[in-house]
């Protein structure tokens, strides 16, 4: 049986261009199946925010991130948030891919996130490192994980 590697297509753009879809993806993965309060999910800086979303074939969005300025020179990547039915496939390497090019295509030196403890292991196999101790956000434990970017 041969294995067959589904193929995703990456768009990237403003919250008006992605907002509705990269929205109702978060909604169903950090508000109905992590219990994130939805008034904690939604913030004032998405319209400010690089967006990146991943569609499957059929155009459901399955995966999304986004890039603000954290200091000048440091990007900060969050709402990283992949559709379960999806997970361990690689929709999420290809989204933090475009994130991280993104910010060295802007001269950022630097990308910080906050990683979800049961995500560290993604995120250190991606070049991050983690930072001070574990933190509680939104009742879910985090770790502060950084990586240094390359010209």
């Amino acid at each position: 049986m041969m294995q067959t590697t589904p193929s995703f297509e990456i768009r990237q753009g403003s919250w008006n261009d992605l907002g509705r879809m990269a929205g109702a993806l978060r909604t169903a993965v950090f508000v109905r199946e992590q219990g994130v309060p939805p008034e904690l999910e939604m913030d004032v800086l998405d319209p400010l925010c690089l967006h990146v979303l991943a569609l499957a074939a059929d155009g459901q969005a399955v995966a999304t991130g986004r890039l603000v300025t954290e200091a000048p020179g440091i990007a900060r990547i969050g709402r990283m948030a992949v559709r379960q039915s999806v997970r361990g496939q690689g929709v999420g390497r290809l989204v933090l891919h475009a994130l991280l090019n993104a910010a060295q295509q802007r001269g950022d030196h630097e990308a910080v996130l906050s990683a979800q403890l049961h995500a560290q292991g993604f995120y250190t196999q991606a070049g991050f490192v983690a930072e001070g101790d574990v933190y509680d956000d939104a009742g879910i434990p985090h770790i502060t994980m950084r990586k240094k970017l390359h010209a």
